[in-house]
């Protein structure tokens, strides 16, 4: 039951996604099945899975290296705050530069050619942007899952911190399509911030 469940969810977000992107900087009808739209989601899904590809082994890497550096430093008995503090670091750096990467999907969506490389071009000098939005989400991320547990705690309730969570997650999802929507009208379409 629940691999079905997923592919369907992570079907219904794709469409959504390139939906919110079309009608947003086309001006397309908010719809999930359009002509063409098979074919969207499919450059979308592209992207995203070269974005992975792209950037999974250097982070693999790292985190094996990282996770070395704590069990030997560990044994030693040092303390381990520079190491942590690397860490997090390193997580707003690698999350800086996927932001930055993700804003060829909305992109993608509106089959650009070669959207990867247009918009990383076109966010060129704006390091330091992307740097306090990725320290905004990694806060945002380690909050997430307070809301849920804040519910179980209250209530008793595993449905009521579940659906908690269902609805967390979906707003995320929504704020950060928006805001790559936004980015792309930005600094690929020079389109002003409203």
């Amino acid at each position: 039951m629940t691999l079905p469940m997923v592919l369907i969810a992570a079907l219904l977000f794709l469409a959504l996604a390139v939906s919110w992107h079309r009608h947003v900087l086309l001006g397309d009808a908010p719809r999930l099945v359009a002509p063409r739209r098979g074919w969207q989601m499919l450059s979308y899904q592209g992207t995203a899975v070269l974005i992975a590809l792209a950037f999974i082994p250097p982070v693999m890497i790292t985190s094996a290296l990282i996770g070395i550096s704590f069990a030997q430093l560990s044994q030693m008995g040092d303390t381990l705050w520079l190491p942590f503090m690397l860490v997090i670091l390193f997580y707003v750096l690698a999350n800086a530069i996927v932001m930055r990467l993700c804003v060829a999907l909305p992109g993608a969506a509106l089959r650009s050619v070669r959207p990867i490389r247009t918009a990383w071009r076109a966010t060129r000098g704006h390091a330091g942007s992307f740097l306090l939005l990725a320290a905004l989400a990694m806060v945002a991320q380690a909050a997430m899952p307070l809301l849920p547990a804040a519910v179980i705690s209250r209530t008793g309730s595993v449905t009521a911190a579940l659906a908690t969570g269902v609805v967390v997650s979906w707003a995320a999802a929504l704020l950060a399509l928006s805001l790559l929507t936004t980015m792309w009208g930005y600094f690929v379409e020079g389109r002003d911030l409203r």
